[in-house]
């Protein structure tokens, strides 16, 4: 009110210049950016070569953020003026907080603003990478696989380079661009074999060149990535991913080297076990089919789904042998540890049928 009944009283005063200012900078200051804005805007048309021009421009510009202006409003009473990095600073901040709130569609907007208005600001990198991650999680893989692209082809050397690089390779795979995928992991394994993400860009590849029946590919890329996993529970996995694409093309004898390297008390023992007797199974080598399901008898595991059918399959071939009390234990443990119905109604029904033999 001050500032006001001067500008009124004296509007000749030396001091009229500095008056207008402090009464735009009240407005502003007291949160009122509705009145703000005309009040520098009149500073702006009468002082437009003033020092204070660049300062009230930015508080200017602010102020049309801050009153809740769309862009395209902004864009209009901005336009011919250099924007501020104020201004770029108050983008990222409702771009980030639109992001961490999961809003992805809404941070966007500012995101490209950044990028268009901005494109020498140190923020231009953080908006373009966050502009691929919301398209990301958007799942509009074909829009944020071009911006990991665009983002890498500008800042290759950004610390989220990395995770980029990653991520496109995630966004290919998903619409099924299985070949361009494989290649974009391998490439992100060259360029950064001790990155955190290195031991998923490895697991991805011999996933997509399955997908395109590049089994040799495949098989080749899950024995490299068995040369650089330690976790022995992953090891596992992979070697019966790799005995499977041997046993697949016919290769029973190197299929069944990579199941025995699953070792005992690991995930994925019982399962490497089973998938050695059912190659001898197909091969009509009884003796040694039942000498690999014997090492499930006492897997500490009891209703484990792999041991139950081993259990169930040796029991068959011990009556094929004549055991028929050996097969009516094995039936015994079936059903006192099986959570399947089906393999319980048959052991039950098994096990009526050898009693009445033992009994004749």
């Amino acid at each position: 009110k001050a500032f006001q009944t001067f500008i009124v009283k004296y509007p000749t005063s030396a001091n009229i210049k500095e008056a207008r200012l402090q009464l735009a900078h009240a407005y502003y200051n007291a949160g009122d950016y509705k009145n703000a804005i005309p009040k520098y805007q009149e500073f702006l048309a009468l002082y437009p070569n003033a020092e204070e021009a660049v300062q009230v421009q930015d508080f200017l510009q602010i102020a049309y953020v801050q009153s809740g202006m769309s862009e395209e409003q902004i864009a209009q009473l901005t336009l011919g003026q250099a924007k501020t990095q104020v201004l770029a600073d108050l983008y990222w901040e409702k771009g980030a907080k639109a992001f961490n709130d999961k809003n992805y569609e809404g941070s966007l907007g500012y995101f490209e603003k950044i990028m268009i208005d901005f494109p020498a600001s140190t923020l231009a990198p953080k908006a373009a990478f966050y502009r691929g991650e919301a398209l990301f999680l958007l799942e509009r893989y074909p829009e944020g696989g071009a911006a990991y692209k665009n983002f890498l082809t500008q800042f290759p050397t950004d610390e989220q380079a990395p995770t980029a690089l990653f991520r496109l390779g995630v966004a290919l795979f998903n619409q099924n661009r299985f070949e361009e995928a494989a290649i974009t992991f391998e490439s992100f394994l060259q360029k950064y074999p001790d990155d955190p993400l290195a031991e998923n860009a490895a697991e991805n590849i011999p996933l997509a060149y399955a997908r395109i029946g590049r089994t040799a590919d495949s098989e080749e890329a899950y024995t490299n990535l068995l040369s650089r996993t330690s976790d022995p529970v992953k090891r596992a996995g992979l070697l019966i991913q790799v005995a499977q694409i041997k046993e697949k093309n016919g290769l029973a004898a190197e299929a069944i080297k990579y199941y025995e390297q699953v070792s005992p008390g690991v995930e994925g023992y019982s399962q490497a076990v089973y998938g050695v007797g059912n190659i001898y199974a197909q091969a009509g080598q009884d003796d040694l089919e039942m000498a690999a399901y014997e090492k499930l008898v006492n897997f500490p595991q009891k209703d484990d789904p792999y041991r139950i059918a081993a259990m169930s399959r040796l029991a068959e071939l011990h009556i094929s042998k004549g055991n028929a009390n050996k097969a009516l234990a094995l039936y015994n443990d079936v059903v006192s540890n099986t959570k399947d119905e089906n393999y319980l109604a048959n052991a039950k029904s098994r096990i009526e049928e050898i009693k009445k033999v033992l009994e004749q």
